[in-house]
């Protein structure tokens, strides 16, 4: 009797030498960024000027204190543009810092301090929301594979906006329809974030129609939470 035996591959994962892990080496050089900075990771093409002045900022802001390097450690800049919104007949400059949506619980709390800090540097006001993908429901590998409701245009529309007015919550929404047909949506947000979000909600409204071709209108209220205080 013969015995053939048959030695099993290893396993596929990056550590070990094979060919399902060379996939998975390519796979990470491929989304690591071209340009220097660990800051900055873009996919597929070349890093802009305006991504590496923003990942040179963020790097900066993570140096300079303890708390910010905690915050900012596991934060990349997936995308940066500089757009120019219309702003009462002024054009004005805003950089919208675009960062995987997981990262955004890592900035957390921190955005009353991150933003002014951005903003101090760059010159200009900033934005941070999440890089998110819309996929068409007609586009499908296989007829039976189901888009994630994360990934349609209505999902997407709306996390935007809750990233815009970040730290801030929306407590109400409203939509209105004019005579001409078109419709805009009424925002409410925190009266206690007021003063923090007051100067930026024109700059909003601009590029949140920038994004989405949608119009929106933000205002404040009180938030009235209603519940009895337990007897002492």
């Amino acid at each position: 009797f013969f015995f053939l035996m048959i030695r099993r591959p290893p396993r596929s994962t990056q550590s070990r030498s094979s060919a399902a892990s060379d996939v998975y080496k390519r796979q990470v050089v491929s989304t690591q960024s071209t340009w220097g900075s660990s800051k900055v990771a873009v996919k597929g093409r070349e890093v802009t000027e305006t991504e590496k002045n923003v990942g040179n900022v963020f790097q900066e802001i993570e140096n300079s204190n303890a708390d910010f390097k905690n915050v900012l450690k596991d934060v990349n800049v997936a995308e940066a543009r500089e757009l120019e919104v219309n702003i009462k007949g002024r054009a004005r400059k805003v950089f919208l810092v675009l960062i995987p949506p997981p990262a955004l619980k890592f900035i957390g709390k921190s955005y009353r301090k991150l933003l002014p800090e951005l903003e101090r540097r760059l010159k200009a006001p900033v934005l941070i929301v999440g890089k998110r993908t819309i996929e068409s429901k007609w586009i499908k590998a296989h007829r039976s594979q189901m888009r994630p409701r994360t990934r349609t245009l209505t999902s997407v529309h709306e996390a935007i906006l809750e990233d815009l007015v970040q730290p801030s919550v929306i407590i109400g929404r409203r939509i209105r329809h004019r005579i001409d047909g078109s419709r805009v949506a009424k925002v409410t947000l925190d009266q206690a974030d007021r003063e923090f979000l007051e100067d930026k909600v024109d700059i909003i409204q601009a590029v949140y129609k920038k994004l989405t071709t949608k119009d929106i209108v933000i205002d404040f209220k009180q938030d009235h939470v209603f519940y009895n205080n337990p007897k002492q």
